[in-house]
């Protein structure tokens, strides 16, 4: 849960995957510290950290005195509260812009603090959340319209209006001209993908034909490129680049933008990839081998 205010959290503090649980709360004492410092006694700050050291898989020993005297409820607050307190404080040095994206995939947890931040939040904090209609479904209550929040629905563009949109960028940023691509058919475009795990997002791609551009993380590598001899057979759908590597990681996005035949090429090859590997069936399949094997090796 929460996994998208940890990606927040894990930024502000400059904390990397790398580090080990005393150094993720090490940079975290050491970069929210002194902003709840300066509105709370020090007390109170240990309790404000606690939740998000905890969120971050840094929990102190001391944390543990805390942990036991509340109940989920009032856990749950006193970690909604912390969040508050630690955003508040941050848009004490500077505004604070809350970027929330495709939020209809997000965990009831993660909307509940979305609705909380937007009632309490007592500082210079906007939060901008994106999502299909389909939220809707499971917040009605989102669509009306409120004191602090305001809904808007966008259509998609129409191509003329794709068409003048590049136009559009280079007038009003120069500087970037040079890495905007200009293309006469863009087709489909990649997705990025950096963290340690094959995400909805690359399979949605794959099923849509959409090439994507992945870091050589987890099992990326193979949902790209294939793991067994007839999955390679495919062809690759999407390009792999290092870790860390923007350098190359653009280098590919733009090797695939200036390419309509290789998008092409490789949306055909993710598509059948997904047809072949990565049905609901497959699924079922795959789990109902690993729990008889699970089974029948503790038979014997």
């Amino acid at each position: 849960m929460y996994w998208p205010l940890t990606e927040m959290l894990r930024a502000e503090s400059g904390i990397l995957d790398v580090d080990t649980a005393p150094q993720v709360r090490a940079k975290l004492t050491e970069r929210l510290g002194p902003l709840l410092a300066g509105q709370e006694d020090e007390t109170q700050v240990e309790r404000r950290l606690a939740p998000i050291a905890r969120l971050l898989g840094a929990e102190a020993a001391a944390d543990e005195a805390l942990i036991e005297q509340e109940d989920g409820q009032s856990a749950r607050e006193s970690f909604f509260g912390a969040v508050r307190a630690v955003l508040e404080a941050l848009a004490q040095e500077r505004p604070l812009l809350l970027a929330w994206e495709d939020i209809h995939w997000a965990d009831e947890g993660t909307l509940d603090l979305i609705e909380y931040l937007s009632q309490w939040l007592r500082a210079p904090v906007l939060q901008v959340a994106l999502a299909r209609d389909e939220l809707l479904e499971r917040r009605p209550s989102w669509s009306t319209l409120r004191r602090v929040t305001t809904t808007t629905f966008l259509e998609p563009l129409a191509p003329a209006e794709v068409r003048e949109l590049g136009p559009s960028y280079r007038a009003a940023n120069p500087e970037g001209v040079r890495r905007w691509v200009a293309l006469e058919n863009p087709g489909p475009m990649p997705k990025v993908a950096t963290r340690n795990r094959i995400t909805f997002a690359m399979l949605e791609a794959a099923a849509a034909g959409i090439p994507v551009v992945s870091t050589d993380v987890g099992a990326c590598r193979e949902l790209l490129e294939g793991s067994q001899p007839a999955d390679r057979a495919l062809g690759a759908s999407g390009l792999v680049t290092g870790l860390a590597d923007p350098g190359a990681t653009a280098q590919a996005i733009l090797s695939l933008a200036r390419d309509a035949g290789l998008r092409e090429e490789m949306g055909r090859a993710a598509r059948n990839r997904v047809r072949a590997h990565y049905q609901e069936s497959d699924l079922i399949r795959r789990y109902r081998e690993i729990y008889a094997d699970m089974i029948g090796s503790q038979a014997r």
